[in-house]
């Protein structure tokens, strides 16, 4: 029996609305069923999550340790502040400064209860970065770190669109910030990560620990029959988070206004739940902002294409490769097709400005045999390269037997 203590900055559980949720949610769940791993599960969760969490939780028998903090204004205003102020910092926002205090006596709390654990995994970045004192209260433990992102490459990225002093010192800033990230990962036996360009990110930084590329869980839409409607075109996200809405916004001002000069019957879909206040001021009868929809096959099948003008964000979009097990043609940018080695052309249609979108729009409506051929290589594309259960194997394989398989 090897026993596993897993350590994660968020709870996961199904329904879960963000992608690095899903992927952690699925590889629990997978390793929780095979009878020679025993694993006790420390996360962190608001409060209004509680009854799905437990209700999951009891359901498929997973020992965990939850923290739960409070979703009242003022709390959820005080977490927005310290992470504005310290999201350069070594533990990378996401409210970590007000929980490594827990963190730690949670820790203390697991090691008087239990036996010492024969793996530790540690979940995202801000959890990470504290894998040199809990290496101390485990040093017999190996240590498997999962990055759902490379975070520094996701705080560059913030970085080049700042001005002025603001951007001078959170250079300065980011230098550190970088240097723990890297130091942090090279205290791992095994680091994982979401793609090979991720990959060869970290080999480039001279990480030299074993680190095993994994396909990341999403949801297959394989079984859906794209239906070639040319009125509507999609774009899909959790639409609370900045990366997405203010995408959405761009394509509205950037793009949208533009094709309604083309074609009168265009309409914009944006669909995910809870959309920022600033994007619900474009709603419209051409605009449709969805929010929450439980079931969304329809979108895809029903939608002309899936637009993902991504302006911010690093590693695989989880939200690319459900569009393209689905066969909606996607339209996309470098950083929404980062780390997905789809081709070109073939299997999707990158679009850097808004002219390339409005022409790529423009002709998916014009030519259907090219447009049904782009959703035929997109599905072919998934089925090749995406197996995320082969990957969740891999793992398991690891943790029984210490190598990589």
């Amino acid at each position: 029996m090897k026993k596993v203590f897993w350590i994660s900055l968020m709870a996961p559980y199904d329904g879960v609305a963000h992608a690095g949720g899903k992927i952690h949610n699925y590889l629990l769940k997978y390793l929780n069923n095979e009878k020679n791993i025993d694993i006790t599960l420390l996360t962190f969760a608001s409060e209004k999550e509680k009854e799905y969490i437990d209700n999951d939780h009891y359901h498929y028998n997973i020992k965990s340790k939850i923290h739960y903090f409070k979703e009242d204004k003022i709390n959820r205003i005080g977490r927005k502040t310290i992470n504005h102020i310290f999201f350069l910092s070594k533990l990378a926002g996401k409210g970590s400064f007000l929980n490594r205090k827990t963190l730690k006596r949670k820790i203390k709390e697991y090691k008087k209860q239990n036996d010492d654990p024969d793996y530790v995994i540690l979940h995202w970045t801000s959890i990470i970065n504290n894998i040199g004192w809990i290496k101390k209260e485990f040093p017999n433990a190996k240590f498997i770190v999962i990055e759902e992102d490379v975070t520094f490459l996701k705080v560059y990225r913030k970085i080049i669109s700042l001005k002025g002093i603001k951007r001078i010192v959170s250079n300065k800033i980011y230098g550190h910030f970088k240097k723990n990230e890297v130091a942090s990962l090279t205290l791992s036996n095994l680091i994982i990560v979401n793609n090979d360009k991720d990959r060869l990110l970290l080999e480039n930084e001279k990480i030299n620990n074993n680190i095993l590329s994994i396909s990341p869980y999403f949801t297959n839409f394989d079984n859906l029959k794209y239906k070639y409607k040319k009125e509507n075109i999609l774009f899909y996200g959790a639409m609370n988070r900045p990366e997405n809405y203010e995408a959405a916004i761009w394509f509205i001002e950037s793009v949208f206004y533009k094709l309604k000069k083309y074609n009168k019957d265009f309409k914009f879909i944006v669909l995910g739940g809870n959309p920022n206040k600033k994007l619900l001021s474009y709603e419209s009868n051409d605009i449709i902002i969805t929010g929450f929809v439980d079931k969304i096959d329809e979108y895809f099948s029903d939608s002309l294409c899936l637009v993902a003008p991504l302006l911010m964000g690093a590693g695989v979009k989880i939200k690319i490769l459900e569009g393209l097990s689905s066969g909606i043609p996607v339209l996309t940018n470098e950083i929404g097709i980062e780390g997905i080695p789809a081709k070109e052309g073939r299997d999707f249609l990158l679009s850097k400005k808004p002219e390339d979108y409005i022409s790529n729009i423009l002709e998916l409506t014009r030519n259907k045999d090219f447009t049904l051929s782009v959703s035929k290589n997109a599905k072919e594309f998934i089925k090749k390269n995406y197996n995320y259960k082969k990957s969740a194997e891999q793992l398991k394989k690891y943790i029984l037997d210490g190598e990589i398989h």
